[in-house]
């Protein structure tokens, strides 16, 4: 008969169906690949709904880089600092010295170690602070008229890591142990917390804070 495929191919309708249903299945179905993502997207999208989750501790290299970019840019924006060394500057360890020297003339050695110690304050303040998608905080525009751009920055901060003395590297190395030890109870306490309010052990209109739950304003 006609339009009937025989039963000898091992063919039937219902498997032909199966694979129509398969196919469109696949069609409307996004890449493996792309679903991974979009999953993890969704994940941060939750995280960052938590207003209240602990910021994740910085490591000692995350203090020095921030130190260091905001020591150079201040530098480099100074009027009274020349910089046709850094111009005319070809290679990475050229603009490492120049940049070096920059620094060297800018301040001297207490202003550069007070400078470490007020900005890297203010980061750990800013860490004991809880996350807020919507407030950003925005740094400084300093005129640096192009003279570096982020490629070549990081990488004079990395060499500058590298050679960094024993007594620097433990100041930072302190300062994430610290970080992390502050980020390891303030977890603890959030979960906690979090508990009591999912458990309904807490009043109904609440919010979680480092300190405990407390009511939210009507």
């Amino acid at each position: 008969m006609a339009g009937v495929i025989p039963s000898s191919s091992g063919i039937t309708p219902a498997l032909l169906a199966a694979v129509a249903a398969k196919a469109n299945l696949d069609a409307s179905a996004p890449p493996a690949k792309k679903a991974r993502k979009q999953l993890d997207l969704d994940a941060r999208d939750e995280r960052l709904k938590d207003l209240f989750m602990p910021k994740y501790p910085l490591t000692a290299y995350n203090f020095f880089f921030s130190v260091e970019r905001e020591k150079i840019l201040s530098a480099l924006s100074k009027p009274s600092i020349s910089s046709e060394e850094l111009d005319a500057a070809e290679d990475d360890a050229s603009r490492e010295r120049a940049v070096a020297d920059f620094l060297a003339r800018s301040a001297s050695d207490n202003e550069h170690r007070a400078f470490e110690k007020s900005w890297t304050d203010r980061m750990c303040a800013e860490q004991l602070g809880r996350y807020d998608p919507d407030k950003k905080r925005k740094r400084l525009h300093r005129k640096t008229h192009g003279r570096i751009g982020f490629v070549h920055l990081a990488r004079i901060i990395s060499s500058r890591w590298r050679a960094l003395s024993t007594s620097g590297v433990k100041f930072y190395r302190d300062l994430a142990e610290a970080d992390m030890a502050r980020w390891k109870e303030a977890t603890k306490e959030y979960r906690r917390n979090k508990a009591l309010v999912e458990m309904g052990l807490a009043p109904e209109k609440t919010t979680i804070l480092a300190g405990g739950v407390q009511e939210k304003a009507n």
